[in-house]
């Protein structure tokens, strides 16, 4: 203690110095906490899954959608017993200290799914049939007192409305609670069909699936079957930079979109794709068709640095292409 005299005037010797490096501690705590509870929201549900669920989800984001469509597929793979969806919406309720996790859900599938949320069953079946309905974890309606009949406006930052409207209300009609052993839940819900129905874009995506198995012990099994072909749709325009990606991988299809059929392999540890090796292989073959010199001097290029005869690695680069070009 005899030094704390000399740390304290030291603090204040350079005031600038001080107040940038205590903003810094401050807002590295601020960051913690929001990315904490993106994360918490985000494992609410499956902090309530129990062993006989699995939560499949895109490789890369929350937020990238899937199609709803995959869910009729994945009901139809042995040994899952039911599935349904859930999707991150986002937004903000009055502020942005306000944060609580928000899930486009089917009311009956998802409370059927997770059983242990306990919900009157006047107030469910008014979620099934409300469209613009919600329900809302006991905890969070008695942090901000809301009623059943209040309307709970939400601004969005990821899903506008059509016409680019931000603003979506919904009509609370129920209030559920999650088992007493466990961690309140703290997810507003509200109807799917509605959210899909009035938002700008993405129709007919979710965000991820939760199946039901019928043996916990066969989970793993369930979960390398969920992986396999599936369709991938892209606009027009976005994939234009790599020679041969919109004509030889993707074609026109329905909605406008050019599609084509994706195949997902592997574990989920260490999960595949095939699409990247046909793009490369599509816009070798065009390097090839449209500019061969280029493509021969990309490949001598490459013989300078492994150091093999031009002649040989033109032959390997030209026999490696050919045969990715079949899978095309």
């Amino acid at each position: 203690m005899k030094y704390f005299g000399l740390l304290w005037s030291g603090l204040f010797r350079r005031r600038t110095r001080t107040a940038l490096t205590l903003s810094s501690i401050a807002i590295a705590f601020l960051l913690f906490a929001l990315l904490r509870s993106i994360i918490e929201g985000f494992y609410g549900g499956v902090q309530l899954v129990g062993a006989d669920r699995l939560i499949t989800s895109p490789r890369y984001s929350i937020v990238d959608p899937v199609p709803y469509s995959y869910m009729q597929r994945i009901k139809g793979l042995p040994g899952v017993v039911d599935a349904t969806t859930a999707n991150w919406f986002g937004g903000m309720y009055q502020d942005r200290k306000n944060f609580f996790p928000k899930y486009p859900v089917e009311p009956q599938a998802y409370f059927d799914m997770y059983s242990e949320l306990t919900i009157p069953p006047a107030q469910l079946a008014a979620f099934v049939r409300t469209r613009t309905g919600a329900v809302a974890p006991r905890a969070l309606a008695e942090r901000f007192n809301w009623k059943i009949g209040d309307r709970i406006p939400i601004q969005a930052d990821i899903w506008p409305k059509k016409g680019g409207e931000r603003l979506w209300e919904f009509e609370l009609v129920g209030i559920y609670d999650g088992p007493k052993d466990a961690a309140p839940p703290d997810t507003l819900l509200f109807n799917y069909s509605y959210f899909d129905e009035a938002r700008e874009f993405a129709k007919g995506t979710v965000g991820w699936y939760i199946v039901r198995v019928a043996d916990p012990n066969h989970a793993g099994d369930v979960a390398r079957a969920i992986d396999g072909m599936f369709r991938l749709g892209l606009a027009p325009g976005t994939l234009a930079s790599i020679p041969g990606a919109e004509t030889d991988v993707f074609l026109p299809g329905e909605r406008g979109l050019l599609w084509t059929t994706l195949r997902i392999s592997g574990t989920l540890d260490d999960p595949q794709e095939d699409l990247t090796d046909r793009l490369i292989a599509a816009a070798g073959m065009r390097m090839f068709d449209q500019l061969p010199e280029t493509g021969e001097k990309v490949i001598k290029f490459t013989h300078s640095l492994l150091g093999e005869p031009s002649s040989k690695t033109i032959e390997k680069g030209v026999k490696l292409i050919e045969e990715s070009s079949k899978t095309v």
